[in-house]
C-alpha cells in the first residue's frame, strides 16, 4: 500500500447502544489522527445507536444487522468495507465470531479482536473465542485480569497480546466540581450500570436498608432488573434511568461516594469515571476494578456480596469529609496518568506496531 495514505480501520462492534466497550470505542476513535486512519465502524447486530450521534464527523458508519440465520444475506454488505481494510478491530462476541474468519478469509493483514472481560456467557462461547484468538494477529485486553485469564486459560502468548484499558477518559468532561457540604446532611452515594444480576444492586439495596436514612443512593441505568429492583428499594434509594453523555459527568461528581457492588467485572469504566470526578469508591474486588481502585488510597475493596465490609467502608467515608477528598484526589490523579484518551490512543498505536506492518 501507499504508505502516505492513511490506514484504513475497520471497528467491527455488536451493537452502538451506549455500554462501555461502546463508548471507549467512541473515545479511541476520537483521538486518533484522521490525516493518519481512514475509519469505518460497523455494528452488526440491531440495537439502538446511542453513540452515533457522538462519533467523530469523519468516521463512516454502517449498521448491518447479520446476527442471525435470517439476515445472514447482509454480510454481502460487508465484504467490500473488509476487502479494503488495512486494520481490523472486532469487539464484543457477534463482531468477533463473525468479523474475525471473516477478515481472514479475505486476506485483511492485521486482524485484532478486544476481550473486555474475564468471564464467558456460555460454553459454547468460550469455545468460539478459543479459536478468535488463535486466528487473529493480535488480541487486545481491558486489564491485568483478563492479560492473565488470556495467557494462562488459552495460551496467548505475551507477543500476541496487548493490554490497554478502553477507558479512554476525557479529564477535562470527568471532572471534579465545587466541593460538597460537610457531614450535617444527607451523604450521596451514585452507582452506574445496567440493572442486572451482575451489578449486584440488591446488595446495594441492602446497604442502603442497614445504613438508614442519612445516606442517598442513586442508581443510574435502566435493565431487565429495574421492576425487582423498584419493589424491594427502601426510600433512600433513588433509580434515575439512563442518562445522557452531556449529563453524567456533572452528575457524576455531584456524589460524595461511588459504589460499585458487581458480581464480576471487566474493565469497569464507571468507575474509573467516578474517580476522574474526585471521588472515592467503594467497590467488589473483582476485574479490573482490582487496578484501578488502589485499598486504602483511592477507595475500599470488599469482596462481592459481603454487605458488612461494603457498609463500614461506605460508613467510614461519609463521616470523614478529609478522608473522602484525599482518597478522591489520589483517584483523580491515577486516572489522568494511566486511563485517560490520549494514554488510550497511545497504547492502541503500540499494539499495531506489533502486528503485521501495515
Amino acid at each position: 500500500m501507499d504508505s502516505s495514505a492513511p490506514i484504513k480501520l475497520t471497528y467491527l462492534i455488536t451493537g452502538l447502544q451506549y455500554g462501555g466497550a461502546n463508548i471507549g470505542m467512541v473515545r479511541l476513535l476520537s483521538e486518533l489522527n484522521s490525516d493518519e486512519f481512514d475509519i469505518t465502524v460497523v455494528s452488526v447486530v440491531e440495537t439502538s445507536d446511542d453513540v452515533v450521534e457522538i462519533l467523530p464527523e469523519h468516521v463512516h458508519v454502517y449498521q448491518i444487522d447479520i446476527s442471525t440465520a435470517a439476515g445472514a444475506y447482509r454480510i454481502s454488505k460487508l465484504l467490500p468495507i473488509l476487502r479494503g481494510t488495512d486494520v481490523l478491530v472486532c469487539s464484543l462476541f457477534h463482531a468477533s465470531v463473525i468479523g474475525v474468519p471473516l477478515g481472514r478469509a479475505l486476506g485483511v493483514s492485521n486482524i485484532l479482536v478486544w476481550q473486555h472481560n474475564t468471564t464467558y456467557k456460555t460454553a459454547t462461547r468460550r469455545m468460539l473465542y478459543a479459536q478468535l484468538y488463535r486466528l487473529s494477529d493480535h488480541v487486545l485486553s481491558d486489564s491485568e485480569a483478563v492479560s492473565s485469564m488470556l495467557t494462562d486459560e488459552f495460551g496467548v502468548s505475551h507477543t500476541k497480546l496487548s493490554q490497554l484499558p478502553i477507558a479512554g477518559i476525557d479529564t477535562d468532561t470527568f471532572a471534579p466540581t465545587t466541593s460538597r457540604l460537610a457531614n450535617d446532611r444527607q451523604i450521596r452515594i451514585g452507582t452506574i450500570g445496567r440493572l442486572a444480576e451482575q451489578k449486584g444492586l440488591f446488595d446495594l439495596l441492602e446497604c442502603a436498608r442497614q445504613l438508614g436514612s442519612k445516606y442517598q443512593f442513586d442508581i443510574i441505568g435502566q435493565g431487565e432488573k429495574r421492576g425487582a429492583l423498584e419493589r424491594e428499594a427502601p426510600d433512600n434509594v433513588h433509580f434515575r434511568g439512563t442518562l445522557s453523555a452531556e449529563k453524567l459527568p456533572k452528575q457524576l461528581a455531584s456524589y460524595d461516594i461511588y459504589f460499585q457492588p458487581s458480581k464480576y467485572e471487566g474493565l469497569c469504566m464507571t468507575v474509573i469515571e467516578a474517580m476522574a470526578c474526585g471521588l472515592p469508591v467503594v467497590a467488589s474486588r473483582v476485574g479490573g476494578i482490582t487496578e484501578s481502585v488502589v485499598p486504602g488510597e483511592t477507595g475500599y475493596l470488599c469482596d462481592a456480596g459481603d454487605i458488612d465490609c461494603f457498609c463500614n467502608h461506605l460508613e467510614a467515608l461519609a463521616t470523614d469529609h478529609e478522608l473522602r477528598r484525599s482518597m478522591g484526589a489520589a483517584g483523580r490523579e491515577r486516572v489522568v496518568s494511566r486511563y485517560s484518551k490520549s494514554v488510550l490512543a497511545a497504547k492502541f498505536q503500540e499494539a499495531l506496531h506489533q502486528t503485521k506492518t501495515v
